[in-house]
């Protein structure tokens, strides 16, 4: 079963109530307002928008002969992969923000919680390591 087939088999745990005993926020909570629900149809939406990303075909060929099975017929001839499953880098940044359009829009509400699949760098590293290093020091 994929994310979707998953939210769409269980709907009810999407609802507004269900974010508001999770989370335990009270009546008229700003995260309770305006909320678009989980319906069949923005399901079925999501699940077009997946089916219908053109690049879809070549990412599977890449992974099925390529990456997850080493096919000898692509693992030796990397020219008849890019051949037969032509990709861009734009590809692969359209097929993370799809995923993480989709993601995030049903982590939102279930949870409330957005991810970020942006990639950090030492100067992130750094930073969380010295506010910890502070927090450590304060509470000791």
């Amino acid at each position: 079963m994929n994310l979707l087939g998953f939210i769409e088999q269980h709907r009810p745990i999407f609802e507004v109530k269900e974010l508001q005993r999770r989370k335990n926020y009270p009546d008229g909570h700003w995260m309770l307002r305006d909320r678009e629900p989980v319906t069949l149809q923005r399901i079925q939406t999501d699940h077009r928008r997946i089916a219908e990303f053109k690049p879809l075909a070549s990412f599977k060929l890449r992974r099925d002969k390529y990456h997850a099975h080493f096919d000898k017929e692509y693992f030796f001839d990397r020219a008849k992969l890019q051949q037969d499953a032509p990709l861009t880098w734009g590809d692969l940044q359209q097929v993370v923000q799809l995923g993480k359009e989709i993601l995030n829009s049903y982590s939102a509400d279930y949870d409330g919680s957005l991810h970020s699949v942006e990639p950090i760098n030492a100067g992130d590293v750094d930073y969380l390591l010295d506010q910890l290093h502070q927090l450590h020091h304060r509470n000791t």
